[in-house]
């Protein structure tokens, strides 16, 4: 008896609500069906994959390592259905995105309605997170990363540059003055990133790496802009990020005489080894669109 996908996806439904009975109810199934069904799934691997109370269903550690064998088993079915058909163009199926928190508020979700009603048989499901995430073991489609890319075995697409700026608060510039050059920075308060010490700056054609420190620190950008506009410290923001911010004033831009910020690029990254489905087209074609430099990214 071959591998029943159905009773995968139900299996991965299972994960994601935390229960048998939600999941149930998403699938439009009977709570004793599910359980028949999960139970069936069980048999067929030999293992248990869940351990279940009245309310609650948690993964065992087969579980975990199924789970992400799961995802990969039911992407490669959707893409496998799609690309036959008279609809073959057409995009169907769930496409899987990760990106940034911040970006993917400001930037992704503005037009996913839109896409979505010129495309009713496409699902998306947005990942948003400020972490690395692993493609291959989290069945990601598509991972939008700002970045200096690096050698992968992934297929990166540039989207865009992505100007990054040290800017301020009025307020903060009057009270500490405003730092000329990159040694400068040791004597401000700088706002970084939760669990690094360091800026990147380009000084003279050549990367330099300055090490900072302030009273504020978090994993969040949203919360480090805040910061920055409470007058708490220095900040590097995408330009993007801080554009309206700059236009009514509530932050300046802070030019060193020595450097400037390095930049960053805005990549598409999908798994090496794959063909550019439809359902992924569009999505890229339609982010695309909302990075053209002549277009402004909506506000938050």
């Amino acid at each position: 008896m071959p591998l029943n996908l159905e009773d995968v996806a139900l299996f991965k439904r299972i994960a994601a609500a935390g229960s048998l009975s939600e999941a149930a109810r998403q699938m439009g199934l009977t709570p004793q069906i599910a359980s028949r069904r999960l139970q069936r799934l069980e048999a067929y691997l030999g293992v248990k994959l869940l351990h279940r109370t009245t309310r609650r269903s948690a993964l065992t550690n087969d579980g975990e390592v199924f789970l992400a064998a799961a995802q990969r088993l039911t992407a490669e079915a959707e893409a496998a259905e799609a690309s036959v058909g008279p609809n073959k163009e057409e995009p169907r199926g769930t496409l899987r995105v990760s990106a940034p928190a911040t970006f993917g508020r400001k930037a992704i979700s503005p037009f996913v309605p839109g896409l979505l009603a010129r495309h009713p048989d496409l699902r998306i499901d947005l990942q948003l997170t400020d972490s690395v995430v692993d493609l291959i073991e989290n069945a990601i489609d598509i991972a939008v990363r700002i970045a200096t890319m690096r050698p992968t075995t992934h297929i990166a697409r540039k989207l865009a540059d992505n100007p990054i700026m040290l800017v301020a608060a009025p307020a903060y510039i009057k009270k500490n003055g405003v730092p000329r050059t990159l040694d400068d920075l040791a004597q401000h308060s700088c706002l970084v990133r939760t669990g690094t010490d360091v800026w990147s700056f380009i000084n003279d054609g050549t990367e330099r790496q300055i090490r900072v420190s302030g009273a504020f620190t978090s994993n969040a950008n949203e919360a480090l802009r805040e910061a920055a506009l409470s007058g708490l410290g220095l900040g590097l923001h995408s330009r993007w990020d801080i554009d309206d911010h700059l236009a009514n004033g509530e932050l300046v831009k802070v030019p060193l005489e020595d450097a400037e910020p390095r930049r960053l690029s805005i990549w598409a990254v999908r798994p090496g080894g794959r063909e550019t489905t439809p359902r992924a087209k569009v999505f890229l074609d339609a982010l695309e669109g909302m990075l053209h430099p002549h277009r402004k990214l909506p506000r938050a």
